[in-house]
């Protein structure tokens, strides 16, 4: 995660981000919200189950479920 978030980096201080140039009243309650929610959905629980399930589940389900991964980010 950490590799594939260098690139958005790079674009975002390019694109002159908000985030980047100090001005954080550019981002709205709305934005905030929406960089919560995929931060603890689109990584810490999305992790937490598929580590559980490969600890407790069977491998038949740990492949379902990462064939699975891009249909439930969508979804999210």
């Amino acid at each position: 995660m950490i590799i594939g978030g260098l690139p958005l980096l790079g674009i975002s201080i390019l694109n002159h981000d908000p985030v980047f140039s100090g001005s954080f009243q550019e981002l709205s309650a709305s934005d905030l919200l929406a960089l919560f929610y995929t931060s603890i959905f689109g990584s810490a629980i999305s992790y937490g189950v598929f580590f559980y399930s490969a600890t407790k589940g069977s491998l038949t389900k740990l492949s379902s479920l990462t064939f699975l991964t891009p249909m439930f980010a969508s979804i999210f």
